[in-house]
C-alpha cells in the first residue's frame, strides 16, 4: 500500500507562476480553479498565500510514483489508547508492506498537475 503523507504535500505548494498559469490557460476548469484560487486568497486577506496539493499530489504519485522519493516500512495507528490514541507512527523495514512517499521533487510534481488541469 502506497501512502502520501502530509509533509509531502506541505512541499508541493504552487507558485504565483502557476496559478498566472491557470489563468492563461484554454481549459474553462482551470480557468475556474484560478477564479476559486483567487476567491480563497481574498479570503485568507492574504494575496501571498498559495495553495497545498494535498490530495492532487496523492492522485499523480499514483500515475507517476517517480514523483516520490519512497521508504519500505510498517505504518501502524495507536488505538488502545497506550501512546496517543490516533498517532501514526513509521518504522522502515526492507520487509514492510507500507510504502510512504519520503520527499517530492516539487517542480516536477507541481506542472505534472498544472498540465493535467490545463489539458
Amino acid at each position: 500500500m502506497d501512502i502520501t503523507p502530509w509533509h509531502v504535500g506541505d512541499v508541493a505548494t504552487w507558485t504565483p507562476e502557476h496559478v498566472e498559469q491557470l489563468a492563461r490557460a484554454a481549459s474553462p476548469l482551470a480557468r475556474f480553479l484560478h477564479r476559486s484560487i483567487e476567491a480563497w486568497r481574498r479570503g485568507w486577506k492574504n494575496p501571498q498565500v498559495l495553495p497545498h496539493l494535498y490530495d492532487p499530489l496523492a492522485v499523480a504519485t499514483i500515475f507517476k510514483p517517480e514523483l516520490c522519493t519512497w521508504k519500505r516500512g510498517t505504518v501502524t495507528v495507536e488505538l488502545q489508547g497506550g501512546a496517543t490514541y490516533g498517532y501514526t507512527q513509521f518504522a522502515i523495514d526492507p520487509a514492510g508492506r507500507h510504502q510512504v512517499a519520503w520527499d517530492v521533487d516539487r517542480l516536477p510534481a507541481l506542472n505534472e498537475v498544472l498540465i493535467r488541469i490545463c489539458s
